[in-house]
């Protein structure tokens, strides 16, 4: 018996952002860089078809969450169809399959510049993987996938300890204004805010 209205099930793209140790996953939608992401959940059994990873895109259905979980989340998935892989010249929509050399690759040089030394966001490393600005006002859903991805590769390098990150936060903001990669945390503050790691405090967050 499914625990949803079949006629209010909507479609969309969304952009793997973390996923747990129990294998549930968070999504986002895309959106303008400005304005806090509208996510969902996608539970383990609707992620075992696919080698999903975050940063990858999937098509999914989607549904308003369960009233207690709303508030976190507002929205959880009922099926995931596809994973589409935007990193070649067309979408491809793989089922179950290895990942492309494509998003291979794409991973290798993202790695391989931030470990150069320089300081990158999610802006300007989708600039040096593309040889082109990224303008979020006109970008296609190809280039929303791509931009999400070089921060997905990012991100992930973070978290497995291969780089550090820094969170610059405006005035009562709940949400980081920008967030820095660089290969360590002394290039960060060296860069961002012409200091030494141990001259004291800033107004950022140094992970």
């Amino acid at each position: 018996m499914i625990n949803y209205d079949p006629k209010k099930v909507r479609t969309g793209e969304a952009i793997i952002v973390s996923i747990t140790g129990s294998g549930v996953a968070f999504a986002a939608f895309p959106h303008h860089p400005d304005e806090d992401p509208e996510t969902v959940v996608i539970a383990p059994r609707y992620m075992t078809r696919f080698d999903v990873r975050i940063g990858d895109t999937v098509e999914i259905g989607f549904v308003g969450n369960y009233p207690d979980h709303i508030e976190r989340c507002p929205y959880r998935a009922v099926a995931v169809y596809k994973k589409i892989d935007f990193l070649g010249e067309q979408e491809v929509a793989s089922r179950g399959r290895p990942i492309t050399t494509e998003r291979q690759g794409l991973d290798a040089r993202v790695r391989e510049t931030i470990l150069r030394g320089e300081v990158w966001n999610r802006s300007y490393m989708y600039g040096e993987m593309f040889g082109t600005a990224y303008e979020s006002l006109t970008a296609t859903n190809n280039e929303k996938a791509r931009y999400e991805a070089v921060g997905g590769i990012m991100l992930t390098m973070h978290n497995d300890g291969e780089c550090s990150m820094a969170k610059i936060y405006g005035p009562s903001k709940k949400n980081a204004t920008a967030v820095y990669y660089a290969k360590d945390t002394q290039t960060l503050m060296r860069s961002i805010m012409g200091m030494d790691p141990d001259e004291g405090d800033t107004d950022g967050e140094m992970e």
